[in-house]
């Protein structure tokens, strides 16, 4: 699923799913982890501006920074 599949996802959702999917993500280690956080904003970023990234290549990166995902 792309980052734009994604937003248009939760954009559909109630007031109240999406109050629920954000207390869910707050609750993941992954986004409470600043650096984590700026990589993935700095990926939002290049998206946007066309250079897409395939979940394979974000993966790979957040592992090579030492990240664990399941």
């Amino acid at each position: 699923m792309s980052l734009q599949e994604l937003q248009e996802e939760i954009a559909r959702l109630s007031p109240e799913d999406r109050a629920k999917l954000r207390a869910h993500m707050d609750s993941l280690d992954i986004f409470s982890d600043p650096q984590a956080m700026r990589e993935w904003t700095l990926a939002n970023r290049a998206a946007a501006a066309g250079a897409v990234v395939s979940r394979d290549e974000a993966i790979a990166k957040l592992k090579a920074g030492g990240r664990h995902l399941d």
